[in-house]
């Protein structure tokens, strides 16, 4: 019969974190009565097999489909037998997505865990996409390359593909494993750029082949090689303004948050606060349709 144990819990009594309760620490303050009671849940087994897995075995790990890193409370296993057959004991009631990696081969497989055991859950290996990408400067202005980080996103999660740049513009793998380019598996990702070294500068577009991966997202289907051209230029938009309160005074110290029309280009959001007369300024933004907030207290 199923057994009930305690699963890990977040403030102030959930198993999940999307509906933990946030904790606010001030400098100097003190904090009391964070209380957690520990959740009791039934849990379950998920049984099935791995298709393709090597002599050398496969291992999987069954976590939160929102956690690209893999590192909030996954439940890791490996492959039993020569077969692929696998074996995870203790899973709460939930959405999974099950990874599983084996030398340069990857597969995933989403698995629902109800009321009952999950069995027969079919996970195929293969080798993923390769990509090639470069990044390229528009006008005379140019920026320190190396160091920048291409990251591949796959359905909304936080983390993903990290790829480094080098200071001539070739996008490489950051480190090998199951985050590599060159197992860029079947699935459909948003691309963005981040570091330092943008400071002045923006993304003018991200392109493979006809496709606007900035607006469209980039689809893999298969093993493929999938050119990517990456853009920053220099001319970027400028926004800057003052803010008043209530009664028309200057507002120091408000939040100013500015939100592209395109919710989905989570590099696009902006956010500073206002000087001590109650100005704000954005510098070197991507052009396009905005809409700005001001807030006193978020």
């Amino acid at each position: 019969a199923p057994t009930e144990i305690a699963v890990p819990t977040f403030y102030a009594g959930s198993p999940h974190l999307a509906l933990a309760t946030p904790i606010a620490v001030t400098a100097g303050g003190r904090l009391e009565g964070i209380d957690v009671t520990l959740v009791r849940s039934r849990v379950f087994r998920v049984t099935g097999r791995v298709a393709n897995a090597p002599a050398s075995g496969a291992t999987l790990v069954l976590a939160d489909p929102n956690d690209a890193d893999l590192t909030d409370y996954p439940i890791r296993t490996a492959i039993k037998n020569s077969s692929g057959d696998f074996e995870f004991r203790g899973v709460p009631t939930g959405a999974y997505l099950l990874t599983a990696n084996a030398e340069n081969l990857r597969g995933v497989a989403p698995v629902l865990v109800g009321a009952s055991d999950v069995e027969d859950v079919r996970v195929t290996l293969s080798s993923g996409a390769t990509v090639k990408a470069r990044v390229t400067v528009e006008g005379d202005k140019k920026p320190r390359l190396a160091g920048l980080m291409f990251i591949l996103t796959a359905q909304g999660r936080s983390g993903g593909y990290a790829l480094s740049v080098a200071e001539d513009g070739a996008i490489a793998n950051q480190t090998p494993g199951p985050f590599a380019a060159d197992i860029l598996m079947p699935g459909h990702y948003q691309a963005r750029l981040i570091g330092s070294a943008l400071t002045g500068f923006y993304v003018k577009r991200i392109r493979s082949g006809e496709t606007d991966v900035q607006a469209d997202g980039l689809t893999i289907t298969g093993p493929e090689t999938i050119d990517i051209e990456v853009v920053l230029a220099s001319d970027g938009a400028h926004a800057e303004g003052s803010v008043l309160d209530k009664d028309q005074r200057s507002a120091p110290g408000a939040t100013i948050v500015l939100a592209p029309a395109q919710r989905t280009r989570m590099e696009l959001f902006k956010t500073t606060t206002t000087d001590q007369n109650g100005r704000y300024e954005f510098a070197s933004l991507t052009p396009g349709d905005y809409k700005l907030f001001a807030l006193d207290d978020v």
